[in-house]
């Protein structure tokens, strides 16, 4: 009996202790829906992309900020499917919109954004009885349609009273060179970003670039300029005139790039060699307004057609001296009759403070234009010239942009300049990050590669002219290795010119500071020349930028090859130098090789400089 009751007392024990573990469990949350995590929402996968937040402008652009690592976008407009690699829409009057993010495979598309719909206010019947410029129901800007006149200078119209006076902010970017992205050296643009934009969403700003924003680093030229051109779109850039290095990967990628912004490019002087007319893909000029007021911005490039590679840029022209001051002064006439009050003149050309102005008519200034924004030449400068007219370039690299607030009278055009001159990057550096750079990076990540990856440990620094001398040895090894069983190669090497920073110091070396120093992607080619051609361009060279490495055989007949004019010779160089001096070239080690990446890899085996 006693046995039998010990027995039942265990099964008992045993069902409490059971029944204890699985209260646990389920308090836990282990089994399923058990405990107060079984009513949260489960955690999106690691895979799967952001939603898009769609926001609908007053115009109907709908609009989201770029999602990482998105391949494109699918809409839905009142039940209509399509797609776009844009992060905008433009929508008709009571359209509804849903997009989500495409993951293209590799992720998971994103979940459909909130449904958003473009709702039309009805129009309102503006009035402005007591003639103060606003609309007395919903204080709207209203253009007026008087002919404003101010004969006595008082800043009020003399015909409807009202004032005449607007002030404005000018921005331009010159020779940003694909520094968007921050390095050990200097901010990137997200902090200039929030700069921008804080000015634009206090007062009236036109934000406009003179020229070489593509090319200079893995982001910018691995996306072949795209990655610039969103971030222009971001900023609400106003116009981009043309610069000699958005030519470096030919007119096409120009092409593919307009298409992409949101803005025109400015290049009034470009021609097209086929029609005699200019390119289609350029405007001469755009105008932006501020109520009355009317701001016109002339684009051209400066006299820069021989620092192109001469085989991307062969379709097209550019007419330059008292040709392009002839073009400037028609447009600026066509603008202001066309009522235009300010303009504004963009060119992709320079000097420096003090010097001989070579590259800029000073007529212009006698009534055509009212600013210039310069570029080209990488100098920080701010100077009246003897019309009064202030030029302003920002440097380069993103160490600086320019600016000039301007309080212009729009009914006799007589206008003034404050605070004109060069913000350096450390007034902006010091501003908040925007995410914008980030987003494209990780959008365009693919076509961009792994910058980051390190090729190299320097024991010691790198100078630029020890790095140019070492392309040319590779030149002239990888030629020997290809092409030295047919050909007898002399030398390799040519124009050799590293860029900002110009040097490597001692530590790892990335692949985006090898692309930084060497970022022109020129073909490496086999080329034949004559004695006295090789002698003039390459062995004998006074240009300074020239390096050369000499084969075996090379170093045997260099000092000859002046007595052999009508013997042929053969170098490795690339396709600036050859096109520069118009050498015949035999052939080529590829489309997709260059001297930073060439470099690179010879960094990789372990040798060093």
């Amino acid at each position: 009996m006693n046995k039998k009751i010990s027995a039942f007392a265990k099964v008992i024990a045993v069902a409490i202790c059971v029944t204890m573990i699985l209260a646990t469990l389920c308090a836990c949350g282990l089994f399923g829906n058990g405990g107060d995590d079984g009513n949260k929402t489960p955690q999106p996968s690691s895979t799967k992309l952001s939603t898009p937040v769609v926001t609908i402008s007053e115009k109907g652009l709908a609009s989201w900020g770029a999602i990482a690592n998105a391949t494109g976008y699918e809409y839905e407009i009142d039940s209509i499917v399509g797609t776009t690699t844009k992060t905008r829409v433009q929508l008709q009057a009571n359209q509804t919109i849903i997009v989500k993010a495409v993951g293209g495979g590799k992720y998971e598309d994103s979940d459909p954004s909130a449904l958003q719909k473009y709702e039309v206010k009805q129009a309102c019947s503006h009035q402005d009885i007591d003639s103060n410029g606003y609309c007395d129901k919903c204080g709207a800007v209203m253009p007026s349609k008087c002919e404003h006149a101010d004969k006595n200078d008082d800043e009020v119209c003399d015909v409807c009273g009202r004032s005449v006076i607007v002030s404005f902010n000018l921005f331009a970017i010159n020779d940003l060179h694909g520094m968007y992205c921050d390095s050990a050296g200097q901010p990137g643009v997200d902090e200039l970003t929030t700069y921008l934009k804080n000015y634009q969403s206090s007062s009236n700003t036109i934000v406009l670039s003179s020229g070489d924003m593509w090319q200079g680093s893995s982001e910018s030229n691995n996306t072949k300029g795209k990655l610039a051109t969103e971030w222009l779109n971001y900023i609400d850039c106003a116009s981009m005139t043309l610069g000699n290095h958005e030519f470096d990967w030919s007119t096409e990628k120009i092409k593919t790039n307009a298409q992409l912004a949101d803005f025109p490019f400015l290049a009034i002087n470009v021609y097209d060699r086929t029609t005699n007319k200019r390119v289609e893909y350029c405007d001469s000029s755009v105008v932006v307004e501020f109520g009355d007021a009317k701001i016109g911005i002339i684009g051209a490039i400066g006299d820069c057609y021989s620092s192109i590679s001469s085989s991307m840029c062969a379709d097209v022209y550019f007419k330059t001296g008292s040709e392009l001051t002839t073009l400037v002064k028609q447009e600026a006439n066509k603008l202001r009759t066309q009522g235009v009050d300010y303009i504004v003149y963009s060119l992709h050309d320079g000097g420096d403070q003090g010097s001989y102005m070579d590259w800029y008519d000073t007529s212009l200034s006698n009534g055509y234009v009212d600013i210039v924004f310069e570029g080209h030449t990488h100098q920080a400068y701010s100077y009246a010239d003897d019309y009064g007219v202030y030029h302003i370039q920002g440097g380069g690299y993103n160490k600086g942009i320019s600016k000039a607030e301007i309080r212009l009278n729009f009914a006799n055009q007589k206008h003034t300049a404050r605070n004109q001159g060069v913000v350096y990057n450390t007034v902006y550096s010091s501003c908040k990050s925007d995410s914008i750079i980030e987003n494209l990076v990780a959008k365009y990540k693919d076509e961009i590669g792994n910058p980051d990856e390190v090729v190299a440990r320097l024991s010691s620094y790198a100078s630029s002219s020890v790095i140019a001398d070492k392309v040319a040895q590779i030149y002239c090894e990888k030629g020997v290795e290809k092409w030295g069983n047919k050909y007898d190669i002399v030398l390799g090497g040519g124009y050799i010119k590293t860029r900002s920073p110009y040097s490597l110091s001692k530590g790892n070396v990335t692949v985006s500071q090898v692309q930084t120093l060497l970022p022109f992607e020129n073909k490496i080619v086999l080329c034949s020349l004559n004695g006295t051609e090789i002698n003039n361009k390459f062995i004998h060279s006074t240009n300074k930028e020239y390096h050369v490495a000499y084969s075996t055989y090379g170093n045997g007949v260099k000092d000859s090859v002046l007595y052999n004019s009508k013997k042929t010779y053969y170098v490795v160089t690339d396709t600036y130098t050859s096109d520069y001096h118009h050498l015949t070239v035999i052939d080529s080690l590829g489309d997709d090789v260059f001297a930073w990446n060439l470099l690179c890899d010879y960094l990789r085996q372990g040798k060093t400089f």
